[in-house]
């Protein structure tokens, strides 16, 4: 009966089932691809073609592993039957004896991880540390001893994470989250777990593969450079494959994170192809022993080892530009173990600089005009959009393979979201077991729309059987049930609503979650003391119509009071963290016919040019800036007395950074930072309000750094005086709402953010 008959007539469990059904179909019928008679197990290839005959090989090599003859089920049943007496204690027969002693000696043994060079360890076939027997559901009641790679990935059995997805309802989730004590490196965790699941269930303990420590341990110059202590913490959580969420990684700590990253992923993938290459040449040899008539005795109670996916794509890197993910690449080359790296002249052609190109945020001026967070963002290659598959073998690293051969995706959320709506296919993402989300505080100033949609293409059942043997593939993977073992690990420098959201809703591991918490004293100590500065809250009660009732409040409050005064008139920068606030205010305002000028990140060099300019000169008395233009730019503003918050920013260092801009002296972000800070410890309060002129002389910034300054126009050069202005003559006005929270911890910290949203009053002042 074909998947459409059993749709029609109501017999499918499922939507899944009929889709897998389908499949199956598909993949029988296939033109060119064998038929098989009867029940017969045969793995497909991983990056390979199946053979059109169906006959055996005449013995076992890397070439004919994948080729399963039609004696197999009884060769696999004399396995099983041999192994069986062993651990009853039983001599087993000599034939048997004979025919099974290369296969159950890696089961019966599990040597300690090898400490030899890495090139020796790649090529090790035994198993090592991390790599016990697993439950496949082949019935042999063996008793395990399972790490966490081995409970959380087994198809099913005793033990095994995929047992317990019986314990939850997956459309009605319920989370209990427990916060623990505070790490040195970490921070307070949250954990969270499923109801109705213990922690001793999901408590396994994890250890990367001997290669992946061998490797690691080469990279890092052996015991003398040993983990640095964040390593410490984190290794044991990604271990645990229980999802990860550091929402407050530090500049730093970006580098040590990574690595500990790569080495849990590559000591994966690893895992994963030597399981399934050592059960090829088990069945190989099991078919070879059949061949040779060692009888067939049990040969219908015998099942394949499940331990494959629908597709070979095991690890998903997630990043927002081309140079963090040649970082990416470049930590896979060192940790792979692999002596031979293919394609690497492609790679540093097409992921960095253009060849004659010169990066001038790499200039020695460079680090005297902007933070080193921008120059850490926007050094290299900076474009949005790249995908690049990494294959991982015993031999070589192979770059730029195609995704359907490849263990490793590395790619931009915008490069996926193209290619899956140009091809019409997603099936590359249906095995994705490692998910990492890097810099997402970056992807938050991109288009977010991007990652969600790569996230809804996540873990679904492929159109297509892509030579799929469903007879080796996880029984969760068949069932729908993948999302629900896949790890994920997110990575940001800030926690926001979008991020918490998609780690509340999207990520439904069973093992657990683990979220770090942020408690942050904010940085209104590092703004100017002597700032009149107003936070002013505005109630909504419903989060969707929160977009609006700040936009009423702001034309009908805020701006009229603006007006009304002789200073806020006139030099008044209003900051707007949303483009489409900032299109709909700048709307407003044409329409009240207002003196303004506004920038975002579309603005031409001409335009911002102009409109600093002349908002400088006092010739507009409104500024309207983007987020996102000051996070790509990084300019320095002059000429504003009056500082307006339509919201708090994303990046708490932003708002430090644009309450320093009434009190710069040239175009460089850091010298104004760097003033605003020494003016913070030797300001005296209530000094007398004055306004000095100095001359400014044209050559006041060095021509080399003028150079390298990406948006220094010679018409600020040449002014001719400058305003300096005392704190008390400059003022802050912010509105936020209790849907705000995150962004409010930031700026005021975290005991006084709650004061501000909980208690009555919406008025709060500081100087």
């Amino acid at each position: 009966m074909t998947s459409s008959t059993l749709a029609e007539d109501g017999q499918g469990d499922s939507a899944a089932t009929t889709k897998l059904l389908t499949l199956l179909n598909v993949s029988a019928t296939k033109p060119g691809k064998r038929k098989r008679s009867g029940p017969l197990y045969v793995r497909a290839p991983l990056g390979g073609k199946r053979k059109d005959d169906g006959t055996a090989p005449g013995a076992p090599s890397a070439n004919n592993f994948d080729q399963v003859n039609d004696k197999t089920r009884a060769a696999m049943a004399l396995v099983a039957k041999a192994e069986a007496a062993q651990l009853n204690g039983s001599a087993p027969s000599t034939s048997a004896s004979a025919s099974t002693s290369s296969l159950s000696a890696p089961l019966r043994t599990r040597p300690a991880a090898s400490s030899s060079l890495i090139a020796t360890a790649a090529d090790s076939d035994d198993e090592v540390e991390g790599e016990g027997n697993v439950p496949t559901g082949s019935g042999e009641g063996r008793p395990l001893a399972l790490d966490a790679f081995n409970a959380h990935f087994a198809s099913e059995g005793q033990g095994s994470h995929a047992a317990l997805l019986s314990n939850v309802k997956p459309d009605a989730l319920e989370w209990e989250q427990a916060v623990q004590s505070a790490s040195a490196e970490l921070g307070k965790l949250v954990r969270s777990k499923l109801k109705g699941i213990s922690s001793d269930q999901i408590s396994a303990a994890g250890s990367p593969h001997a290669n992946a420590v061998a490797s690691w341990q080469q990279y890092r110059g052996g015991s003398r450079n040993p983990p640095t202590p964040l390593q410490q913490e984190l290794l044991p959580l990604l271990s645990s494959y229980s999802d990860v969420y550091h929402s407050n990684l530090s500049l730093a700590a970006k580098v040590d994170a990574r690595e500990a990253i790569v080495c849990h992923a590559v000591s994966h993938v690893t895992k994963t192809r030597r399981r399934i290459l050592k059960n090829n040449e088990k069945l190989a040899h099991a078919a070879q022993a059949a061949g040779r008539g060692s009888g067939t005795a049990g040969a219908e109670d015998v099942e394949a080892p499940r331990d494959q996916g629908f597709t070979r794509p095991k690890v998903l890197i997630l990043a927002p530009m081309r140079n963090t993910a040649l970082e990416w690449v470049h930590l896979l080359e060192s940790l792979s173990g692999c002596p031979q790296v293919e394609n690497k002249s492609r790679l540093s052609k097409e992921y960095n600089l253009p060849e004659g190109a010169v990066d001038k945020l790499t200039l020695p001026e460079a680090s005297q005009r902007y933070p080193l967070d921008h120059l850490d963002t926007f050094r290299g290659n900076i474009d949005d959009n790249f995908q690049l598959g990494v294959k991982l073998t015993r031999k070589s690293l192979k770059l730029f393979s195609a995704f359907y051969e490849s263990d490793f995706i590395v790619a931009s959320p915008l490069a996926l979201r193209l290619a899956i709506e140009k091809d019409r296919d997603s099936d590359f993402l249906s095995s994705i077991e490692v998910l990492v989300v890097d810099q997402m505080d970056v992807m938050t100033m991109q288009n977010w729309d991007h990652l969600q949609f790569v996230m809804g293409h996540l873990n679904k059942i492929p159109r297509q059987s892509h030579d799929t043997d469903f007879s080796r593939v996880k029984q969760w993977y068949l069932d729908g049930q993948a999302a629900h073992l896949r790890q994920s690990i997110l990575l940001s420098s800030y926690d926001a609503p979008e991020m918490r959201s998609l780690y509340s809703r999207q990520l439904v591991n069973i093992a657990g979650k683990v979220r770090t918490l942020q408690d942050t004293s904010g940085v209104l100590d590092e703004i100017r003391q002597g700032i009149r500065s107003s936070f002013l809250r505005f109630d909504c009660a419903n989060p969707s119509a929160e977009h609006e009732v700040r936009f009423q409040h702001f034309t009908q409050k805020t701006l009229p009071n603006l007006l009304k005064s002789a200073v806020s008139s006139s030099r008044t920068l209003i900051f707007i963290p949303s483009y489409f606030d900032f299109v709909r205010l700048q709307d407003h305002m044409q329409a009240q016919q207002l003196s303004f000028v506004a920038v975002s990140e579309y603005s031409t060099g001409k335009d911002i040019a102009r409109a600093r300019q002349q908002f400088a000169a006092g010739k507009r008395s409104f500024l309207l800036v983007t987020e996102r233009f000051h996070f790509y730019r990084r300019y320095v503003l002059r000429g504003a007395q009056t500082i307006v918050w339509y919201a708090l920013p994303e990046h708490a260092n932003f708002f430090g950074e644009v309450m320093a801009f009434p009190f710069a002296k040239s175009t460089s972000l850091v010298e104004a930072l760097n003033e605003g800070t020494s003016a913070s410890a030797t300001a005296s309060r209530g000094a007398v309000s004055t306004m000095k002129k100095r001359k400014v002389s044209k050559g006041k910034i060095g021509a080399a750094a003028a150079a390298a300054a990406a948006g220094a126009e010679s018409d600020e050069e040449e002014q001719e005086e400058e305003l300096e202005l005392d704190p008390a003559d400059v003022s802050m006005t912010a509105l936020y709402s209790r849907y705000d929270l995150l962004r409010l911890q930031r700026i005021v910290g975290m005991d006084l953010a709650r004061r501000m949203v909980e208690e009555e009053r919406g008025s709060w002042r500081f100087t």
